[in-house]
């Protein structure tokens, strides 16, 4: 590298350039109730902002897609018959309460979860109780 790297942004940037990049820091967080802001614009759902997802299934080597349900805090009870009822504060940075609506299963291109904001992993409580959820069709 022959240049400094001045920011975070331009760190990133390069980081992204490298061939290794999604097996370093993408593929590893891409397993069952991990929290991504994905934009509006990519999931088809609201305005022009971007909603957390929760990934409901693990990724597996060579996979395009992984599935992820939107976590919604708006209409909490009409949304509430659709999905699991989760309170404020279980994760930094889901400061509101909302549902996870798990009737709501949308497949995303694995290679664009590098450009997705990952707000980390659900304890492991809500890792279990989203899965039993699914399982037992609860939605």
């Amino acid at each position: 590298m022959t240049e400094s790297i001045k920011s975070f942004s331009a760190l990133k940037k390069f980081l992204k350039e490298n061939d290794n990049y999604d097996e370093l820091y993408v593929y590893p967080n891409l397993k069952f109730g991990a929290v991504f802001w994905i934009p509006d614009e990519d999931s088809g759902i609201g305005g022009e902002g971007e909603h957390p997802w929760i990934i409901v299934s693990d990724y597996r080597t060579g996979d395009v897609v992984i599935t992820a349900c939107i976590r919604t805090s708006s209409n909490i009870t009409d949304n509430l018959k659709h999905g699991l009822y989760q309170p404020a504060g279980v994760l930094n940075g889901l400061n509101r309460e909302g549902v996870i609506r798990t009737v709501v299963r949308w497949p995303f291109e694995v290679q664009k979860f590098r450009d997705y904001k990952y707000q980390g992993q659900l304890p492991q409580e809500w890792v279990d109780k989203l899965k039993k959820h699914i399982e037992q069709g609860l939605y």
